[in-house]
Protein backbone atom coordinates (compact mmCIF):
# COMPACT_ATOMS: atom_id res chain seq x y z
CA UNK A 1 0.00 0.00 0.00
CA UNK A 2 2.71 2.22 0.31
CA UNK A 3 4.30 2.06 -2.89
CA UNK A 4 1.26 2.81 -4.37
CA UNK A 5 0.29 5.79 -2.01
CA UNK A 6 4.00 6.56 -3.11
CA UNK A 7 3.39 6.32 -6.69
CA UNK A 8 0.16 8.61 -6.10
CA UNK A 9 2.40 11.83 -4.56
CA UNK A 10 5.15 11.16 -7.86
CA UNK A 11 1.86 11.22 -10.46
CA UNK A 12 0.43 14.29 -8.35
CA UNK A 13 3.85 16.00 -8.44
CA UNK A 14 4.50 15.40 -11.96
CA UNK A 15 1.10 16.65 -13.32
CA UNK A 16 1.59 19.94 -11.12
CA UNK A 17 5.12 20.22 -12.18
CA UNK A 18 3.54 19.98 -16.23
CA UNK A 19 1.26 22.55 -15.37
CA UNK A 20 3.54 24.77 -14.41
CA UNK A 21 5.88 24.11 -17.20
CA UNK A 22 2.67 24.35 -19.58
CA UNK A 23 1.94 27.91 -18.25
CA UNK A 24 5.32 28.89 -17.99
CA UNK A 25 6.13 27.39 -21.66
CA UNK A 26 3.27 29.33 -23.11
CA UNK A 27 3.99 32.36 -21.18
CA UNK A 28 7.44 32.14 -22.77
CA UNK A 29 6.08 31.37 -26.31
CA UNK A 30 3.57 34.48 -26.09
CA UNK A 31 6.49 36.69 -25.08
CA UNK A 32 8.34 35.41 -28.01
CA UNK A 33 5.75 36.19 -30.62
CA UNK A 34 5.10 39.59 -29.13
CA UNK A 35 8.78 40.06 -29.38
CA UNK A 36 9.06 39.12 -33.44
CA UNK A 37 5.53 41.09 -34.20
CA UNK A 38 6.43 43.83 -32.59
CA UNK A 39 10.15 44.24 -32.54
CA UNK A 40 10.53 45.08 -36.64
CA UNK A 41 7.72 48.29 -35.80
CA UNK A 42 10.58 49.68 -33.18
CA UNK A 43 11.89 52.77 -34.30
CA UNK A 44 14.44 54.17 -31.62
CA UNK A 45 14.51 57.72 -30.98
CA UNK A 46 17.26 59.32 -33.17
CA UNK A 47 20.33 60.95 -31.37
CA UNK A 48 19.95 64.34 -29.93
CA UNK A 49 22.88 65.96 -32.61
CA UNK A 50 20.20 67.58 -34.76
CA UNK A 51 18.89 69.34 -31.73
CA UNK A 52 22.26 70.29 -30.50
CA UNK A 53 22.95 71.92 -33.87
CA UNK A 54 19.38 74.09 -34.18
CA UNK A 55 20.16 74.85 -30.49
CA UNK A 56 23.85 75.99 -31.29
CA UNK A 57 22.62 78.57 -34.58
CA UNK A 58 19.77 79.74 -32.39
CA UNK A 59 22.13 80.67 -29.66
CA UNK A 60 24.60 82.18 -32.29
CA UNK A 61 21.43 84.37 -33.92
CA UNK A 62 20.32 85.39 -30.10
CA UNK A 63 24.15 86.33 -28.82
CA UNK A 64 23.95 87.99 -32.11
CA UNK A 65 20.65 90.41 -31.80
CA UNK A 66 21.54 91.06 -28.77
CA UNK A 67 25.08 92.35 -30.09
CA UNK A 68 22.92 94.30 -32.77
CA UNK A 69 20.77 96.20 -30.53
CA UNK A 70 23.41 97.48 -27.80
CA UNK A 71 25.80 98.48 -31.03
CA UNK A 72 24.87 99.20 -34.39
CA UNK A 73 22.75 96.77 -37.14
CA UNK A 74 25.47 97.28 -39.89
CA UNK A 75 28.37 95.53 -37.76
CA UNK A 76 29.43 92.40 -38.08
CA UNK A 77 28.90 90.10 -35.83
CA UNK A 78 30.83 86.23 -35.17
CA UNK A 79 30.47 83.06 -33.55
CA UNK A 80 33.10 84.71 -30.87
CA UNK A 81 31.57 87.75 -30.30
CA UNK A 82 27.57 86.55 -30.44
CA UNK A 83 28.90 83.54 -27.77
CA UNK A 84 30.85 86.31 -25.16
CA UNK A 85 27.45 88.03 -25.43
CA UNK A 86 25.37 85.58 -24.36
CA UNK A 87 27.81 83.52 -22.00
CA UNK A 88 30.24 86.50 -20.98
CA UNK A 89 34.23 86.05 -21.27
CA UNK A 90 34.25 82.57 -20.07
CA UNK A 91 31.10 81.00 -21.62
CA UNK A 92 29.98 77.37 -20.64
CA UNK A 93 29.91 75.14 -23.38
CA UNK A 94 26.33 74.09 -24.77
CA UNK A 95 25.77 70.50 -24.59
CA UNK A 96 27.47 69.06 -27.46
CA UNK A 97 28.90 71.92 -28.82
CA UNK A 98 32.42 70.87 -28.77
CA UNK A 99 31.20 68.40 -31.93
CA UNK A 100 29.47 71.30 -33.90
CA UNK A 101 31.19 73.11 -36.61
CA UNK A 102 29.47 76.45 -36.91
CA UNK A 103 30.31 79.17 -39.63
CA UNK A 104 28.91 82.09 -40.73
CA UNK A 105 27.84 85.40 -39.28
CA UNK A 106 27.26 88.68 -41.00
CA UNK A 107 24.79 92.14 -40.09
CA UNK A 108 21.47 92.12 -39.03
CA UNK A 109 20.42 92.51 -42.82
CA UNK A 110 23.05 89.55 -44.18
CA UNK A 111 23.62 87.42 -41.59
CA UNK A 112 23.62 83.94 -41.88
CA UNK A 113 25.54 80.77 -40.67
CA UNK A 114 25.44 76.88 -41.02
CA UNK A 115 26.40 74.11 -38.45
CA UNK A 116 27.40 70.51 -38.71
CA UNK A 117 27.66 67.71 -36.16
CA UNK A 118 30.75 65.03 -36.92
CA UNK A 119 28.18 62.02 -36.00
CA UNK A 120 24.91 63.67 -38.24
CA UNK A 121 24.87 63.08 -41.91
CA UNK A 122 22.69 66.39 -41.68
CA UNK A 123 23.71 70.43 -41.82
CA UNK A 124 21.27 72.90 -40.85
CA UNK A 125 21.37 76.91 -41.85
CA UNK A 126 19.67 80.20 -40.18
CA UNK A 127 18.87 83.15 -42.44
CA UNK A 128 19.15 87.06 -40.67
CA UNK A 129 15.25 86.49 -39.64
CA UNK A 130 16.55 83.56 -37.48
CA UNK A 131 14.64 80.88 -39.09
CA UNK A 132 16.77 77.31 -38.85
CA UNK A 133 16.32 74.86 -41.72
CA UNK A 134 17.89 72.43 -42.96
CA UNK A 135 20.09 72.32 -45.71
CA UNK A 136 19.71 69.49 -48.61
CA UNK A 137 22.18 70.90 -50.67
CA UNK A 138 25.34 71.52 -48.24
CA UNK A 139 27.34 68.42 -47.68
CA UNK A 140 28.73 67.63 -44.20
CA UNK A 141 31.85 68.97 -43.17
Amino acid sequence: MAAFQQKIEVIVAFKGLLAREVVYGTAGLLLLVMFVFLYPNYTPHPPPYNMYMKNALRSFYTGCVIFWEENDNDIFCDQETAFKQLYGEDPLPLKGREEIAINGGGTSATFSATASHKMSSKKFRINAQGEVEESPGLKPD
